[in-house]
């Protein structure tokens, strides 16, 4: 995976940023009057682009955009009469390209299709002159931060809608690498919609939530502790004994209840109601919902 800048603010080129924002970082090739032609190093760069590379766009001193390459380069060229653009593509032609690039004056420009997965202003050293480069390694560490944190959230998001369908998952591997962390991104996902990245605020939240209990299960913690135990109660001197849900059966009693309340509401209403998953970190109950 190689690491690429593109200037898409200011300077000569001024690309239209509706363009740019709808994943097409461009430059002017070669035959286009008046010296704005791509120099021999950016062509040598483009042609050098290979699907999943990250490119990073802004001005040299500052990167507004990162992305993944999702096709390699491509030629897009003008029809003068017809008012459409013939795109020219060495893996792919994509229709929409010939849609985006109509509505301007592009002759012989070439655009790098990009999928935009962060969007901010990440103040970076000047990586040189000139429309395209290569990003220096300083410069790298700091946008596979970005990269990392998008990834984190996007298997977040995956994992959560397996868990939808699933109802358990057993996350697996050594002492210190994450698995608590990760459960806790989960819930808190599949409870509010999202992650914060605050992860004192997420401990709020997940604090202040009934869908959520974390559980240390150890040789000492019994079924009794987790599902359903015996208590004893003295009145007037009077021992007695009684069955209390514990953890488990707390959840199960009380997702039980919000199943009830909404079957007892119209069709309209239920169609608009997201029946929560009442979980703690490592197991999702399913038990009473069959019932």
């Amino acid at each position: 995976m190689n690491y690429y800048r593109i200037n898409t603010e200011g300077g000569r080129y001024n690309p239209d940023k509706n363009i740019v924002d709808k994943g097409y970082p461009y430059v002017w090739g070669t035959l286009v009057s008046g010296g704005n032609a791509a120099s021999t190093s950016v062509l040598n760069i483009l042609f050098s682009i290979e699907i999943g590379d990250i490119i990073a766009a802004g001005r040299s001193s500052e990167t507004t955009r990162i992305g993944f390459v999702r096709c390699k380069p491509m030629f897009v060229k003008t029809t003068e009469n017809a008012g459409v653009a013939d795109a020219y593509v060495f893996d792919e032609a994509l229709t929409e390209v010939e849609q985006i690039f109509a509505s301007g004056e592009y002759e012989d420009v070439i655009a790098i299709p990009v999928e935009w997965i962060w969007k901010g202003i990440l103040p970076t050293r000047k990586q040189g002159q000139g429309t395209m480069c290569r990003i220096k390694e300083d410069v790298q560490i700091e946008i596979n931060k970005i990269i990392n944190e998008y990834n984190s959230k996007k298997m977040i998001t995956k994992i959560s809608k397996l868990l939808e369908t699933n109802k358990n998952l057993i996350l697996t591997g050594a002492p210190g690498t994450g698995k608590t962390f990760t459960a806790k991104d989960i819930a808190e996902q599949m409870i509010y919609g999202s992650v914060s990245d605050d992860k004192k605020q997420q401990a709020e939240h997940l604090k202040k939530s009934p869908q959520f209990k974390l559980v240390l299960f150890h040789p000492a913690y019994t079924y009794e502790d987790f599902v359903r135990g015996v208590v004893m109660e003295i009145s007037g001197g009077t021992p007695t004994y009684k069955t209390v849900n514990k953890t488990l059966g707390e959840f199960a009693q009380d997702a039980l209840i919000k199943k009830k309340h909404i079957s007892s509401l119209s069709t309209k209403s239920t169609a608009q109601i997201c029946l929560p998953f009442w979980a703690n970190c490592f197991m999702l109950w399913n038990t009473e919902m069959k019932k």
